[in-house]
């Protein structure tokens, strides 16, 4: 079992893609990498460049669910829709075979040669979204058959709740709903974003001791996380930096920042994305900075702009400048950002626009559109980074006074701490003053004393003079 920090929503269901590991185009055709269609020459049909739609006699085959018959040399053969196969495109690709109250059989047959690939299974945690990934030795799936030179399918029996999300009393009293997702890794162990998901689910009746539905979701439309990526091969890297564009792990409460996000340039083929949402975390505490390709009022005190450069289509990047913020008796903060990756430049749902409640002009990101359904050209990915901030400022922001009515939590740590500081001041320079009227006060007092003795000295030292010269004459 792994438990994964990278976690990436595909939406590639069964449909052909050639630039697949052991997929690719047949009769040297060429491999899109931005559709995944083949491009053929010598009348060779797209997708994957196999047949010709002439040169065998045709009308001898009937061809089911949708299938469509073409020629192969002098043979004519049934070309199947993505999620068909066979000779007559009788056999669906993908399909639960049985299923009881805690285990499901379940039937895959990929497009091309997949004699390298490997199925793990896939739990979704319904409490924080990540995936729990099931290996074979796990033990919680057996792998009856798998794509051999004679066998082009998987064939897995996952028979262990462990595994298995199962919904007690439901879609009704004395049912349970099983759900599993299984991920063909089409390149050996190595993740990738054109790995396919496809999830499984029936609904069993223990009254009645029967399965009484089944189905297959092989385009997931929702955002549910439920492939997991390594750091290693993550198509985009997030970055903080300072200032001068270095990375950096620690920072000072007011010093300028970058949240800095590129593609990697790992080979995938991925061409644009943009940010969906980043929320600054710690602790029980949290800050919205991005939401919706937009920069957010609550955090209008610390973020100052979001920008994308795209001066270079082949390596667009995503920048957030702001200023470092702590949340009170936190030492650190977590970036959490969600982005979205597409295929092609110019993608509508990774396209620049400039409708944004906040500061459009400095932002330039629009409103997120709703993905339609059964779309393959897109993924999404959310990445965390972590760095420390310091209570330590510059002699400007030391000076800078701090704002009557702000939302920022290291603005409101800072002011607070200045207040206490000066509030210390004030009380030991009051002590001071009052000790000080004190001392003068006693020192008055104990010169007046001296006076009024000095006085009395005088008068009786005149008075026995003057009593002398009385006597004397």
């Amino acid at each position: 079992m792994h438990n994964r920090d990278f976690i990436v929503s595909v939406y590639t269901g069964m449909k052909f893609n050639c630039n697949r590991a052991g997929v690719g185009c047949e009769n040297e055709g060429t491999c899109d990498p931005g559709t995944g269609i083949c491009t053929c020459d010598n009348d060779f049909l797209p997708p994957d460049c196999r047949y010709k739609a002439d040169g065998c006699t045709l009308g001898t085959l009937e061809c089911l669910n949708d299938g469509t018959e073409r020629c192969e040399g002098a043979v004519p053969k049934c070309s199947c829709e993505d999620d068909f196969t066979g000779e007559l495109c009788e056999t669906p690709r993908v399909k639960i075979d049985d299923c009881s109250e805690n285990e499901m059989t379940v039937t895959i047959v990929p497009h091309g040669d997949q004699q390298n690939a490997v199925v793990s299974v896939v739990k979704i945690n319904d409490g924080d979204g990540t995936a729990q990934e099931f290996t074979e030795e796990s033990d919680c799936f057996v792998i009856i058959s798998k794509p051999e030179p004679d066998n082009d399918k998987w064939e897995l029996k996952i028979n262990d709740t462990m595994c298995i999300t199962q919904l007690m009393d439901t879609p009704e009293t004395g049912s349970s709903t099983l759900n599993a997702g299984v991920i063909v890794k089409h390149d050996g162990e190595t993740l990738d974003p054109l790995d396919q998901y496809i999830q499984f689910r029936c609904v069993f009746n223990h009254e009645l001791n029967k399965t009484v539905s089944m189905g297959v979701t092989l385009n997931p439309v929702t955002a549910t996380p439920v492939m997991a990526v390594t750091e290693n091969n993550v198509p985009i890297v997030l970055q903080v930096t300072d200032a001068v564009g270095d990375v950096v792990t620690d920072a000072k409460i007011g010093d300028r920042l970058r949240l800095k996000s590129s593609l990697t340039g790992t080979g995938l083929v991925f061409k644009t994305f943009s940010l969906l949402r980043c929320e600054a975390t710690a602790g029980p505490s949290s800050l919205v900075m991005v939401d919706e390709r937009c920069l957010t009022k609550a955090a209008s005190a610390s973020v100052e702009a979001m920008a994308l450069d795209d001066s270079v289509p082949t390596d667009p990047k995503i920048f957030v400048d702001f200023r470092a913020f702590k949340f009170r008796n936190q030492d650190t903060v977590t970036f959490t950002c969600t982005f979205h990756m597409c295929k092609g430049i110019g993608d509508a749902e990774c396209e620049r626009k400039a409708d944004c409640e906040v500061d459009a002009a400095s932002s330039g990101f629009g409103r997120r559109r709703r993905r339609s359904a059964g779309n393959d050209s897109s993924v999404d990915l959310r990445l965390q980074r972590t760095i420390r901030i310091v209570e330590e400022h510059t002699e400007k922001e030391e000076q800078k006074e701090c704002p009557k009515h702000t939302k920022t939590p290291a603005t409101l740590s800072e002011c607070a701490g200045t207040s206490e500081f000066i509030a210390i001041i004030c009380v030991m320079g009051a002590i001071f003053l009052a000790f000080a009227l004190i001392v003068v006060i006693l020192m008055v007092q104990l010169r007046s004393h001296r006076g009024r003795r000095r006085r009395r000295s005088l008068h009786h030292s005149n008075a026995a003079m003057s009593k002398a010269s009385v006597c004397s004459s």
